[in-house]
């Protein structure tokens, strides 16, 4: 007959499934678009003010590695 979540493959598949997503999950971090490529994200002023005014930590710009890691307008936090 084969429905879905008959067998006992079918739940353990489902459980590594939710594992990968819990995982993710974890992972999740926010992006900031449109930020000034000239802003230093490692200045410690910068830096102090993220964390005080907005709860900010751990703030890293993305790079585009095929262009020499070029900076680009984009935050990870």
């Amino acid at each position: 007959m084969g429905g879905r979540g008959n067998s006992k493959k079918s739940g353990s598949s489902n459980q590594s499934q939710q594992q990968r997503i819990n995982e993710h999950i974890e992972e999740e971090y926010s992006r900031f678009k449109g930020v000034d490529v000239s802003i230093d994200v490692e200045d410690e002023q910068f830096i102090q003010i993220m964390e005080k005014n907005y709860q900010i930590y751990d703030i890293k710009r993305i790079t585009k590695k095929s262009l020499n890691n070029k900076p680009l307008p984009v935050l990870r936090a």
